[in-house]
């Protein structure tokens, strides 16, 4: 998992890519037993598997409403800002 994000954070610096924000939000928590963490806690909440939360932070599937809304509610208590919603995190655009 680790080399995967080190090859999407070099990529990054080399192509303008659209990142989709939850995936921007969990690249970003550079110190990285507090992002395993983060994404553990999610993985219980949500009663998602490992692959299904790759899925989410890769962008490749979009979680349905509930999921989207916990989702945004963990992101907001770790940051400690209210900005972040389902839908901003997840925008439809993205998707297609």
């Amino acid at each position: 998992m680790k080399i995967g994000i080190l090859m999407m954070e070099k990529l990054n610096k080399t192509e303008n890519i659209k990142l989709l924000p939850f995936q921007e939000y969990i690249l970003n928590i550079k110190d990285e037993d507090i992002r395993i963490a983060l994404k553990e806690k999610m993985k219980g909440q949500l009663a998602i598997s490992d692959a299904t939360m790759s899925r989410y932070v890769n962008g490749n599937v979009r979680p349905d409403i509930l999921k989207r809304k916990e989702i945004a509610k963990i992101i907001r208590r770790h940051s400690g800002d209210s900005s972040y919603t389902a839908d901003n995190l997840f925008p439809v655009e993205f998707y297609e």
